[in-house]
């Protein structure tokens, strides 16, 4: 089952291009400062260190690796590819498993609000973790994180309820953003459940700046996440020196016994 086109504004407006540049030049000048938030490993990750997470650079994997032809699949589709993934990490020599959806837990730290809101003081709507909202910064959404703070994107309303011009991802179907490639511009799912309906999780629509809840059985794109910074994964070659050491170790006891 497909999810419905993206909706619009009232007057058909989409969103202005340049946003999604302005965007971009701001990631890139950031990216050599001390407290950048992003960090490319290289290798196809960038890592987030205010969320300690390694992302996929590439926000479209299950499509451009041909594991689903466009990319959008169930939640439980979904989770099941994320639970059985493995990536290899070109840059270290490894292969990493270990990956989930992103997390989107209660914006106030306790318990799920599920009523619909522009300021970002609950968990559907618009602004969640923007500037100027009560719960600013906060890293509680995993996917709201990146759109309103690293990447710095306007909701399809401002906190007042006033429609932006400029708001999503830009205009076009899918974008690059700085170090993350092939971001659609639509509906990613989290790993969270949206207990407010039955069978539904909550999903983040990158096109509007939107978190809401939705059925599961329809597709969705998918965003891979895995804790912690793949800069800190062992390699394999200092392990293959420890056996080599060891060996001539044992071969320098045996020449001294004799």
């Amino acid at each position: 089952m497909k999810k419905h086109k993206l909706a619009r504004s009232a007057d058909g407006r989409k969103p202005l291009k340049g946003v999604v540049e302005a965007a971009a030049l701001v990631m890139m000048l950031a990216s050599g400062a001390g407290n950048a938030a992003l960090h490319d490993r290289g290798g196809g990750l960038v890592y987030d260190d205010a969320l300690d997470v390694t992302w996929l650079a590439d926000a479209n994997y299950a499509s451009t690796s041909g594991h689903d032809t466009d990319g959008r699949m169930t939640w439980l589709a979904a989770t099941t590819w994320a639970a059985n993934l493995n990536f290899y990490d070109s840059v270290r020599n490894v292969t990493l498993t270990g990956w989930r959806l992103p997390s989107a837990l209660p914006i106030n730290g306790m318990f799920f609000n599920y009523s619909l809101s522009n300021a970002g003081d609950t968990d559907v709507g618009y602004n969640i973790s923007a500037h100027g909202t009560i719960y600013e910064n906060s890293t509680n959404s995993e996917i709201a994180y990146m759109y309103y703070i690293n990447f710095g994107l306007k909701g399809f309303y401002d906190l007042n309820g006033v429609w932006q011009s400029d708001y999503g991802v830009g205009s076009s179907d899918q974008v690059d953003i700085g170090y993350i490639k092939n971001l659609k511009a639509s509906a990613y799912w989290t790993n969270s459940v949206y207990g407010f309906e039955a069978n539904s999780a909550f999903l983040f629509n990158t096109a509007l700046g939107l978190q809401r809840g939705l059925d599961k059985d329809f597709e969705n794109y998918v965003w891979l996440v895995r804790d912690g910074d793949v800069a800190t994964v062992p390699e394999p070659a200092p392990a293959i020196l420890f056996c080599v050491g060891l060996a001539g170790l044992v071969l320098m006891r045996r020449r001294c016994r004799t």
